[in-house]
């Protein structure tokens, strides 16, 4: 959740989470948001985990292998799938403060925009039909058939 504001994306315009958030923090805590991002993308965003090796190796006997026994494959060392409860505990300080700086800016935002509605009485407002609750449907057909803009 902490990566994804600062990742590309075609639904995010307009606000650069990153050039942001690298006005605000200090060096500390911009070398831990570096760490965090680049964690997120070697243990989440992608399949090569921290550690991980995509080599394949395979060992031969000296002597031409005779049967498929005899010849062994081995798929790369293993991944690191977590970090732990020491590490979770240190950077939980920095995902609250990270967290902080977005809420204000949100709320300045928010502040800015209602004033600009109240202002041009909502001219740049399209209305396009009553708000309507809709059932969440989230069986199989309804979710492959979903298509994002």
């Amino acid at each position: 959740m902490y990566g994804k504001v600062f990742k590309r994306s075609g639904a995010r315009r307009g606000f650069n989470a990153t050039e942001f958030i690298r006005q605000k923090l200090m060096r500390e805590a911009l070398d831990r948001h570096d760490y965090l991002i680049a964690l997120r993308d070697q243990m989440i965003a992608h399949d090569d985990g921290i550690g991980e090796s995509k080599e394949l190796s395979i060992y031969l006997a000296e002597q031409a292998p005779t049967y498929a026994l005899a010849i062994g494959v081995s798929v790369g060392n293993r991944r690191v799938v977590s970090l732990g409860t020491d590490i979770a505990r240190e950077v939980e300080p920095h995902f609250g403060y990270v967290a902080k700086i977005f809420s204000e800016i949100e709320a300045l935002t928010r502040d800015e925009l209602l004033r600009g509605f109240l202002v041009t009485r909502f001219a740049e407002v399209t209305l396009l039909g009553p708000s309507m609750e809709k059932p969440l449907q989230v069986d199989m057909s309804s979710v492959r058939g979903r298509r994002v803009p």
